[in-house]
């Protein structure tokens, strides 16, 4: 306990602190001693390595003395204390939180206790690892949790804490699915240029073990939850599956066309269908964002275009390509040649249509058939963005992950007249009266 941790505390209600070495001598006396004795005990080096020697002096010490309540088991079993953002990067207080935890571990009556991280498995089954994830600090706490690579070995379920430290609700495969969504929604602005599709920068911050835990982050995302990070491009994913060689001019062209904003990829098209000049203004200052060195004419725009594009998403992140290539391989028992990548970037990326096939609802009544009418037009309306949002509501992901997106209809009144989502099973509730509040 130092002066910061205390300053910070006392914004939060009543802080209340008992010194265990009396400031003066005067302030001595015997329950101070007696506080003081056990508490030092319990952070020893000696107690935590020889645990059988605690166990015989403190038998011996209860032969002599009545048996009293041990002031530092009380201080073990308090409630934790809260999560602060500001003090996420103390690394004293997460020195001193894990040693309370360690601690509690060994003085534990019934030995030795579960830590948390894994549950308990029959023969044959896969052991499921438990990860926490702070909804403020998703990348830094995945890369984190994916640096280590015998993750490949458990299943995986996750706890999400929220802003005030505690631990929300959910629980399942919906909460697994947005732990991903959120840290690629974050990893996207980052650690990536683009637009629709983007592909990773080099950044000084970044080593080969970061990379590589973004890798693994890439492939559990996909094999536990189906979630796939769809604005990765997808010419450069190709390069990471099946090499440089996999991949063709037009698949080149248009990753980079993705890759460059609309009004460039504008630009790109009308100076090859010749509408556009290619010595104009705007050509040159589009080229020279991406310095060229070749003066380009109609002849040779094609060849240039490609060239640029081979330099952005092949030869820039080869050295991220070169981290991934191992990992990744364990996708090419989904994604087995080529043609297979492309089919599941077509269908995961989100449409209006799409979401609408998606829709299974089974009305019984006139009320239910006008709801259902009325979702399926609100669906119609929402923008990319919107339906972005909706997809998030509704299956905690920002892709398709599901064939079927299931209506059950209730009946409510009042301020319980409310959408429910369900994300693990992909099941939306809405009232049978919603349609008279639109």
């Amino acid at each position: 306990m130092d002066g910061e941790r205390i300053i910070k505390l006392s914004g939060q209600g009543s802080v209340y602190i008992r010194c265990l070495e009396p400031l003066e001598e005067e302030d001595k006396d015997e329950e101070d001693e007696q506080l003081m004795t056990p508490a030092y005990h319990l952070c020893s080096n000696d107690v935590t390595e020889n645990p059988s020697e605690t166990s015989s002096s403190t038998s011996q010490k209860q032969d002599s003395e009545p048996a009293s309540i041990d002031p530092g088991e009380a201080l073990l079993l308090e409630d934790p204390m809260p999560y602060f953002p500001e003090m996420w990067d103390n690394q004293s207080i997460d020195s001193n939180y894990n040693a309370v935890v360690n601690i509690n571990d060994v003085f534990s009556s019934t030995g030795p206790s579960n830590d948390g991280d894994t549950a308990p498995l029959s023969d044959g089954e896969v052991p499921t690892k438990v990860i926490r994830v702070h909804r403020l600090h998703v990348r830094a706490d995945m890369l984190e949790i994916f640096s280590d690579p015998s993750i490949f070995k458990f299943s995986l379920s996750a706890i999400i804490i929220n802003q005030l430290g505690h631990e929300e609700v959910g629980r399942g495969i919906g909460v697994l699915r947005e732990v991903f969504s959120l840290f690629w929604k974050d990893f996207y602005e980052s650690h990536m240029l683009g637009e629709s599709e983007r592909v990773p920068y080099i950044r000084h911050d970044f080593d080969r073990n970061k990379w590589e835990a973004v890798g693994r982050i890439l492939v559990k995302g996909y094999t536990e939850s189906q979630y796939f990070p769809h604005k990765i491009s997808k010419a450069f994913l190709a390069v990471c599956l099946f090499g440089e060689g996999s991949i063709t001019c037009e698949m080149l062209q248009d990753s980079f066309k993705r890759y460059v904003s609309q009004s460039e990829t504008k630009l790109i098209e009308g100076c090859l269908a010749n509408t556009i000049a290619c010595d104009s203004e705007e050509m040159l200052d589009f080229l020279s964002t991406f310095d060229c060195k070749r003066k380009v004419v109609p002849s040779n725009v094609a060849a240039t275009m490609s060239e640029v594009a081979h330099k952005e998403i092949v030869q820039k992140p080869q050295y991220v390509s070169d981290c991934w290539q191992p990992i990744l391989s364990h996708l090419k028992i989904y994604f087995p040649d080529v043609s297979s990548l492309d089919q599941l970037y077509s269908s995961i990326l989100p449409t209006n249509v799409k979401v609408i096939a998606l829709l299974k609802a089974s009305p019984a009544t006139a009320a239910e058939s006008e709801t259902l009418a009325h979702l399926k037009r609100f669906i119609r309306g929402l923008d990319e963005a919107k339906l972005t949002t909706f997809l998030r509501f509704t299956t905690a992901s920002d892709v398709i992950v599901t064939d079927t997106l299931t209506i059950s209809f209730i009946d409510s009144e009042g301020l319980q007249r409310r959408p429910i989502s369900h994300t693990c099973s992909c099941t939306l509730e809405v009232p049978s009266t919603y349609c008279k509040l639109l």
